[in-house]
């Protein structure tokens, strides 16, 4: 066996500074009061979220499970029994993720405050990840976009507006190889867009938060009283990278 075989992939120095990020996040929670809890990472059934694979698996004399794509049902369960703000930092699974940013299993923090709408918990986000990355870097002030005017102002096409034939022609402009058969379905244009043309470009050397998704990618999230095409959802971009 040579040296390269049995050493980890990971650099110690590395390993030293997500460790100091883990205490610095149980740090900031304990501060405010919320509470860090423990749930299952089998379960009895797959996500229902139709954009995320789940890893099966079986146990013996129990038969099979899946492994938790987020800890998102059993934390709400908690929710719904009164336990006041959470969080987790969670082992999880999701099939079909390999890649230069994506790992089949990796570490996810999690949290429920209560009370709290999508403009606080955005706030709370950037106090959280200011607070991890700016002893390692400096960060330029965050900024806000909606969806819309992020896909706009880069692709220069409107998410919300546009047929799948008009996104597969922005794609195909931008330089981005369509499968054959080309996606005809909107929500597979769009994040297809999103991945490979707009991400990438956002958050250059700040927090780059894009709210105010299109409806239909809602997920679990409310859709907007005061616009009902858009949902109360949002992500966080640091240097093209989805990071929340």
């Amino acid at each position: 066996m040579s040296e390269s075989d049995w050493r980890p992939t990971a650099a110690l120095d590395m390993l030293r500074v997500r460790a100091q990020m883990l205490g610095e996040t149980r740090a900031y929670f304990a501060a405010r009061n919320v509470m860090e809890v423990e749930t299952p990472i089998l379960a009895r059934g797959a996500v229902t979220d139709v954009h995320l694979e789940s890893l099966a698996t079986s146990v013996s004399g129990s038969g099979d499970y899946y492994l938790q794509t987020s800890p998102e049902y059993a934390m709400k369960r908690l929710l719904a029994a009164g336990s006041g703000d959470i969080y987790q930092i969670a082992r999880v699974f999701r099939d079909g993720e390999r890649g230069a940013f994506h790992n089949p299993e990796f570490t996810l923090i999690e949290w429920y405050r209560i009370g709290f709408d999508a403009e606080q918990l955005m706030e709370e986000v950037a106090t959280l990840v200011t607070r991890l990355v700016t002893p390692h870097r400096s960060l330029a002030s965050p900024e806000r976009l909606t969806y819309r005017e992020a896909v706009r102002s880069i692709a220069g096409i409107d998410p919300l507006q546009s047929s799948p034939s008009e996104l597969q022609a922005s794609l195909r402009q931008h330089g981005v190889s369509l499968p054959v058969p080309a996606p005809e379905e909107r929500n597979d244009c769009l994040d297809l867009l999103m991945s490979t043309v707009v991400g990438p470009r956002l958050g250059a050397g700040r927090l780059t938060f894009i709210h105010d998704y299109p409806v239909s990618q809602a997920a679990l999230a409310r859709v907007k009283r005061e616009d009902p095409a858009v949902a109360e959802r949002f992500e966080l971009y640091l240097d093209g990278i989805e990071l929340a």
